[in-house]
């Protein structure tokens, strides 16, 4: 099993990915940060890791 997935939000996701990140902002987290989890939450991770 590889150490490391990679999972492509493609345009025809890119709609779902705004609208679970609007839900996240409310919360306060900041607009990129939020992106990133709602892209994880759509590729169904549990975990992931976020480098800066």
């Amino acid at each position: 099993m590889n150490m490391n997935e990679s999972y492509y939000v493609d345009k025809d996701k890119s709609g779902q990915a705004l609208e679970i990140a609007e839900e996240i902002q409310k919360t306060g987290v900041k607009n990129i940060d939020a992106l990133h989890v709602a892209c994880a939450i759509l590729a169904g991770k549990q975990l992931f890791y976020h480098y800066r």
